[in-house]
């Protein structure tokens, strides 16, 4: 956990807020997808609700 917000402090001198924040958000989303590909993890319905508010909150935050 230290070390990932270390990258996340770090990161913030090399992108904007928006960049920063949007890679955060994404993250997460795209574990998994990877999980279903490579291991066949069930992707529940918490995990697409949250997903999908993640997505929305992501467009918002760029207008």
């Amino acid at each position: 956990m230290a070390f990932g917000q270390f990258l996340f402090h770090w990161a913030l001198d090399f992108a904007s807020v928006v960049q920063v924040a949007t890679m955060v958000t994404i993250m997460p989303i795209g574990v998994v997808f990877v999980a279903r590909i490579i291991e066949g993890t069930k992707i529940t319905p918490p995990k697409i609700i949250s997903g999908i508010g993640a997505f929305l909150g992501c467009v918002f935050f760029t207008y």
